[in-house]
């Protein structure tokens, strides 16, 4: 089923389950750190409005997410490129950039392996995003 820690000022997920069957809503507390979250969702996989300033290594610690990928309204200023190694069923929503542009490049080139990421990356690159292009 879907699993919801939101609204708790929590500022790590260690207990969490490692998979969801569901939605896993996580949003409006204090994380800073991608450790402990859930390695597979069902659903959507929100993350929203925490303390996040890279998603460095984060295909290290999800692998599926079968709906959105929803982690808008963090200071996220690096790596966000792993995101291509995650397998994103649905949109992938950042809010990063100016208006969507980011989003669009990342969820242009999601679920295409290392062929993805190298577009991926040479495109943010070129959009003037260079710290978020980093693996």
């Amino acid at each position: 089923g879907t699993f919801t820690c939101s609204f708790n000022d929590l500022t790590s997920l260690e207990h969490c389950p490692s998979e969801v069957g569901g939605n896993f809503w996580c949003s409006y507390d204090g994380l800073t750190s991608l450790e402990f979250w859930p390695s597979k969702v069902g659903d959507s996989f929100g993350c929203a409005n925490n303390k996040l300033t890279s998603l460095k290594d984060i295909h290290r610690h999800i692998k599926k997410i079968g709906g959105d990928f929803l982690c808008h309204g963090n200071p996220i200023k690096s790596h966000i490129l792993g995101l291509m190694f995650v397998e994103i069923d649905g949109n992938i929503s950042t809010e990063l950039g100016n208006g969507s542009d980011v989003d669009e490049i990342l969820n242009k080139w999601k679920n295409q392996g290392r062929n993805g990421v190298m577009h991926c990356q040479r495109d943010l690159i070129d959009a003037g995003y260079r710290e978020l292009a980093q693996l």
